[in-house]
């Protein structure tokens, strides 16, 4: 009994927001009750409890004004309620000062009651845990101010995480992918002209310059040098190689020639690129 009773008593309340608004503008029948259970040891809980919720109007009467009792299960600490549920909460009752007092069945209430302040068709509470409303984070329609910290877990979505209201990553944005084609994330593709993106199948990429867009392309996959190689002119070489004698009278005239052939040309392709590492581009869709 007394463990129970320590759970009660380090109760801390998270929020108080009330629901069910008639069409009529009257004051709302439900008050939507978050809470947060631990041990003595500040250890969160999980289990059911039966828990009595009782409403006075202030902080001392002993005879409530409403009363209700509910088996509440409780996860991780958490555990949520409406209060009015199952015996209605009077527009009198609301209308006037309250004071909620919390109590395990068959132990003494915790302390102290709690004040619901009354504002146009909600109840609230200016301190939790201790700490002001400006430390925590505030949210208003779909718009949420404040700072919100994430220590370890995940953040999923089915929509988009957006920054300053942009894409956390853009559309268009391009980058290498060292894994296999087939496991490419879904909102990504790979960049071959496809779905929107460029074909950047074995190609570098080249920075634009001042004043240009991205989209131009260039270059050639290969190319090819020549050399051209000039005739031999016709002309007299002298020299003596041998000879010729020759014994007649009269005048003799006696002619040789060299030829040149020169070896037949050729043309080969020859690798210019540094040591290279092959990646995927892919863009955001």
């Amino acid at each position: 009994m007394n463990r129970v009773k320590m759970i009660i008593l380090t109760t801390i309340l998270l929020g108080i927001i009330v629901v069910n608004v008639s069409a009529q503008n009257s004051v709302p029948q439900l008050i939507n009750y978050q809470g947060f259970l631990t041990n003595q040891n500040g250890e969160a809980l999980t289990n059911n409890y039966n828990l009595i919720f009782r409403l006075y109007p202030d902080t001392s009467t002993l005879n409530s004004d409403w009363n209700e009792e509910q088996t509440v299960k409780v996860v991780n600490g958490m555990y949520n309620v409406l209060l009015g549920s199952s015996i209605p909460l009077s527009a009198e009752i609301l209308d006037n000062n309250s004071f909620l007092g919390i109590t395990v069945k068959g132990e003494v209430e915790m302390k102290p009651r709690l004040h619901l302040v009354s504002v146009p068709y909600s109840y609230h509470s200016d301190k939790v845990d201790n700490e002001d409303a400006a430390d925590f984070v505030h949210v208003i329609g779909d718009t949420m101010t404040g700072t919100l910290t994430l220590d370890g877990g995940d953040i999923n979505t089915n929509g988009k995480v957006k920054e300053l209201g942009n894409d956390l990553i853009p559309r268009g944005v391009i980058v290498m992918w060292s894994g296999i084609l087939d496991s490419i994330p879904a909102g990504w593709a790979i960049c071959n002209g496809d779905s929107g993106t460029p074909d950047l199948t074995n190609r570098f990429i080249y920075g634009v310059g001042t004043g240009e867009d991205p989209g131009e392309i260039g270059g050639t996959p290969n190319h090819f040098h020549s050399t051209d190689i000039g005739s031999f002119n016709s002309g007299t070489y002298t020299g003596t190689t041998g000879y010729i004698s020759i014994s007649t009278t009269g005048s003799r005239t006696v002619t040789h020639s060299h030829s040149v052939d020169p070896p037949a040309t050729d043309s080969n392709t020859k690798e210019h690129l540094p040591p290279f590492y092959k990646l995927a581009f892919i863009m955001k869709l």
